[in-house]
């Protein structure tokens, strides 16, 4: 079985069912090191970047 991944949670899923080859993204890959991040750090972290990129336009 083949997986074409869209986002993150598909690799899990494709895992899940047993997919022996999963197609993903280089961008896909990049947030495997997102798994298990706190999501509240994370979200505050986006909002941070948010209020820089508007101070500085």
């Amino acid at each position: 079985m083949i997986a074409h991944t869209r986002e993150l949670l598909n690799i899990f899923q494709a895992d899940e069912i047993g997919c022996q080859v999963i197609t993903v993204t280089n961008d896909i890959l990049k947030k495997l090191s997102l798994v298990g991040f706190d999501l509240d750090t994370y979200s505050l972290d986006t909002v941070k970047i948010f209020y820089n990129d508007v101070m500085a336009a």
